[in-house]
């Protein structure tokens, strides 16, 4: 598992009450999606022990590769949230899985939540998004994939996209 350390964007946040206004997902109450738009990292490694614990790939540098390093980052950042992330399949039975969410092929962007947030005719506005941004069941989140490379499957952002199973790492 990796682990990020980003921003909190949710009720309360300033801009919650117009892109909840403004966005096709009419029920969220509370935000748990890793969009690195609406939730930046908060982690950018330039110690040589931050380098020794991210992962030193173009891209990911802001993924943290153990919970005790990514635990002691999150304590500088007290109202940033820490998320687990993994690319498996086997997850829905595990206790820290919130939910499933789609990342653009550049590991950056959540095509659930920030794929035209405006547009009613988004690839999935007749799937099922809980009520945190994210998809429940990894086979809804495949087909979901499926569906965004059917209707746009040379977009850059669609191609390469990955499941990340978005775990809460502090759930014991």
């Amino acid at each position: 598992m990796l682990y990020k350390v980003i921003e909190y964007f949710g009720p309360g946040d300033e801009k919650w009450g117009a892109f909840i206004k403004n966005h096709y997902i009419k029920n969220l109450s509370r935000f748990d999606s890793v969009d690195g738009i609406l939730c930046p990292s908060k982690f950018t490694p330039e110690s040589t022990e931050d380098w020794k614990n991210c992962v030193n790939e173009d891209a990911m540098i802001d993924y943290i590769t153990n919970l005790e390093y990514a635990s002691k980052v999150h304590k500088k950042f007290p109202k940033a949230r820490l998320v687990g992330l993994d690319c498996g399949k086997n997850n829905d039975k595990d206790k820290t899985l919130i939910g499933y969410d789609i990342i653009d092929g550049y590991k950056d962007v959540s095509l659930i939540t920030n794929w035209g947030p405006h547009d009613k005719n988004h690839p999935l506005k007749d799937f099922t998004i809980q009520d945190n941004g994210l998809i429940s069941d990894f086979s809804i989140a495949e087909q979901a994939v499926k569906t965004f490379n059917v209707s746009h499957g040379k977009d850059p952002h669609v191609k390469n996209c990955q499941i990340w199973a978005v775990h809460n790492p502090l759930i014991s």
